[in-house]
């Protein structure tokens, strides 16, 4: 049964892991919002999260546990939680529902995120820079935080009535960002954490950056070579463990 549980546990990751080596072959960087982003791993992990711990609960009976280590038919799992009193499943629901609740936070928080595949920091600055200057807005970068807009005001249509002064303000003001720009140049890996903008101005330049990727052809990097590893390597470990269950099932 253990076998089983790995093998369950270890599918979600190796389709992953696929997934993310057929992204860095492509001939183009991939941009995605950082919630689906975040859905990717919970998913990943959704067997180590739903059924390992699914097991851990359930062992913490010892007739589950005998169940799980020597064998047996499904009744005697069935029989042996339904004696189980009702601490196990208070625990039970206490699980799930902070389980639940931090996903919900984290999603809700992931949504300040644009995640980007296949580009280095680097490569993603001077490709920022070119979108910035095409939409004639300034920036300026302290590490790893650009400020954009700051420097000078963003060009605005003229104005006639002075007594639409008010909107020129405005517009000024919805026409500044603050992005920081973090990641990794071996994983070519880079996130934009939007720390101040409007939802218009982050589709303006979400919309460009999306134009220019798509014209940009990505360097070559090992990562499509390590992640190709890591799923032949999860993958023959998956075969090994049904291989196993089965000997064992019909020995």
């Amino acid at each position: 049964m253990l076998l089983l549980v790995g093998l369950a546990c270890l599918f979600p990751v190796t389709l992953y892991c696929l997934f993310l080596a057929m992204v860095h072959q492509r001939r183009t960087p991939t941009m995605i919002s950082g919630v689906w982003d975040f859905v990717g791993i919970m998913l990943a992990l959704s067997g180590f999260l739903l059924i390992g711990t699914t097991v851990f609960l359930m062992s913490l009976n010892p007739g589950a546990r005998s169940f799980f280590l020597d064998g047996g038919p499904i009744t005697d799992l069935m029989r042996a939680y339904a004696r189980s009193n009702r601490y196990m499943f208070l625990l039970w629901a206490l699980f799930f529902l902070t389980l639940g609740s931090s996903f919900a936070f984290v999603l809700w928080q992931r949504r300040a995120f644009t995640v980007l595949y296949h580009v280095t920091p680097n490569e993603l600055e001077q490709l920022l820079s070119n979108v910035l200057f095409r939409l004639r807005l300034s920036a300026t970068n302290r590490g790893p935080r650009w400020f954009i807009g700051y420097d000078q005001p963003a060009m605005a249509p003229a104005i006639p009535e002075d007594s639409e002064k008010e909107l020129l303000v405005e517009f000024d003001q919805v026409r500044k960002a603050i992005i920081d720009v973090e990641g990794s140049s071996t994983l070519r890996y880079v996130t934009m954490n939007w720390r101040f903008v409007t939802a218009a101005m982050r589709r303006e330049i979400e919309y460009e950056l999306a134009r220019d990727l798509a014209n940009f052809a990505a360097s070559e990097g090992s990562v499509a070579s390590w992640l190709m590893t890591a799923t032949t390597s999860a993958f023959v470990l998956m075969v090994f463990m049904l291989v196993t269950f089965l000997i064992l099932s019909f020995r």
